[in-house]
C-alpha cells in the first residue's frame, strides 16, 4: 500500500538513510495512486536533481501531505 510505503520512506528520510532514487520512485508510485501534492509532482518530473534537492523536495512533500 502506498501510505505505508510513504511512512517507511519518511522514517528512512528522518533517520538519514533514505536513498534518493528510492524517493523518486516512491513519488511516481504515490502520484500513480492519485495522491498528489505539488512537491511530489516536482520530485517525480525533475530529471537532474542532486541529492540535496531531492531531499528538500521530499521534505516539502511530507509537509504538504501532513
Amino acid at each position: 500500500m502506498i501510505p505505508s510505503k510513504l511512512r517507511v520512506a519518511a522514517a528512512k528520510f528522518t533517520l538519514g538513510i533514505a536513498d534518493t532514487n528510492e524517493l523518486i520512485d516512491l513519488a511516481h508510485e504515490v502520484l500513480n495512486a492519485e495522491f498528489y501534492c505539488h512537491s511530489l509532482g516536482d520530485l517525480a518530473t525533475q530529471h537532474e536533481l542532486n541529492d540535496f534537492d531531492t531531499k528538500q523536495l521530499f521534505a516539502r512533500a511530507m509537509y504538504e501531505l501532513g
